[in-house]
């Protein structure tokens, strides 16, 4: 009896137990595993690239290929080398020379009344503020190659970016015009099995003709569009899109 009496205080005890720890108030509950987990989540959200990301970065940088940049890098190494000859432009300011007294080499006795040896330094007094300026001047043509270089970068991977906008929109309407082409087809195939059975006009299949045959103009000038927006981004790729992008374009 005493041991059943034991048992049911226990689990009275344990009950109450859970009822306080569930009482327990949002406000103080710790939230780090919820925080960390939807830290956690949010940065997977972040760091998600996509099969089209990848086809982007793979087009920008056969972009970047682009003959221009070897004149931007030739700029750059010729600014280089005019900073060079700039640091040491003053060695060409000064001038040093010298000579012997003809009496030291005749050998006269006269020779003893005079210098044997004259010697001379010129040093421009501008020295130094002209080679501070050429240095500077270096500098600034070399932050401009630089400069010049980095922009055509952005410029080019934006167009190579704005041209494959384009070029997935054309084939985005290519593709669907050829779902709507399908069905205008397929009623108008319809409409002549009902001409011929006699349930239609020949009023109403013109007309369901007439919309078919608007739909294939629409087809021609959508593959126009399209093919011209392949040329533009070929032309800034350097290659043809089935070599840039095998399996992109889609015949």
């Amino acid at each position: 009896m005493r041991i059943f009496l034991s048992l049911i205080l226990i689990l009275s005890c344990t009950t109450i137990s859970a009822q306080r720890i569930n009482q327990v108030p949002d406000t103080l509950r710790k939230p780090e595993a919820s925080d960390k987990t939807a830290r956690i989540v949010q940065n997977d959200g972040q760091n998600v690239v996509t099969a089209e990301d990848v086809v982007k970065d793979h087009l920008v940088k056969i972009a970047l290929r682009n003959p221009a940049f070897t004149i931007d890098d030739a700029n750059i190494r010729i600014a280089e080398l005019n900073r060079k000859r700039a640091g040491a432009s003053w060695l060409s300011s000064i001038n040093l020379g010298g000579n012997v007294n003809e009496f030291v080499i005749k050998n006269s006795p006269a020779a003893s009344f005079y210098p044997k040896y004259n010697a001379g330094l010129t040093v421009p007094l501008d020295i130094f503020s002209r080679v501070k300026n050429e240095k500077g001047v270096a500098d600034q043509n070399i932050i401009i190659a630089k400069a010049t270089k980095e922009q055509r970068e952005r410029q080019i991977k934006a167009e190579t970016l704005t041209r494959y906008e384009t070029f997935k929109e054309k084939s985005d309407l290519v593709a669907l015009q050829n779902v709507v082409l399908a069905n205008n087809l397929s009623d108008y195939q319809l409409a002549q099995k009902n001409f011929e059975d006699g349930s239609i006009t020949i009023e109403a299949l013109n007309s369901i003709y007439q919309n078919y045959m608007g739909e294939k103009n629409k087809m021609v000038t959508y593959k126009k569009d399209l093919n011209i927006s392949v040329v533009q981004l070929e032309e800034i790729l350097g290659m043809p899109l089935e070599k840039a992008a095998p399996g992109l374009l889609v015949k």
